[in-house]
């Protein structure tokens, strides 16, 4: 949609330049003006490659996992939410062994990316540059 609204402005532009400098009569310019748009659709719907099947699969599974190239520290740690601030995305996990660890939403690997307090959940835990952090946050069935 982006390309189509560049291709359109450049039309746009273009059309103004020529009734202001080359002049042009107007009702010309309406017809070239809808030539140009039409180019312009054309071109932006040419230009819109789909992914491939591979690459969107690629991409879920990266989304699912939610792997980052932090050091493992514990991978398949159990714990329970202490609290979670949805409105600013971030929160703290209390692991089995009554430690906290950060949690951020882009961390947890469902849909919404949101944890309740209390909601038992498994995570691996990485460290981050400002300290340890909670990665690819699952449900706990």
């Amino acid at each position: 949609m982006n390309l189509n609204l560049t291709f359109l402005s450049i039309g746009t532009l273009i059309t103004a330049a020529l009734i202001q400098y080359a002049q042009i009569p107007a009702n010309y310019l309406l017809i070239a003006g809808g030539i140009i748009l039409v180019i312009s659709l054309i071109a932006a719907s040419l230009a819109k490659k789909p992914a491939s099947k591979s690459n969107q699969q690629q991409q879920t599974r990266q989304q699912s996992e939610h792997y980052s190239t932090n050091p493992v520290i514990k991978d398949n740690v159990n714990g329970t939410v202490k609290w979670f601030n949805k409105t600013k995305g971030f929160g703290f996990i209390t692991q089995e062994n009554g430690e906290d660890v950060f949690v951020h939403q882009t961390s947890i690997a469902f849909k919404p990316n949101v944890l309740r307090e209390g909601q038992a959940v498994t995570l691996r835990i990485v460290m981050d540059k400002k300290g340890p952090q909670a990665e690819n946050v699952r449900k706990r069935a």
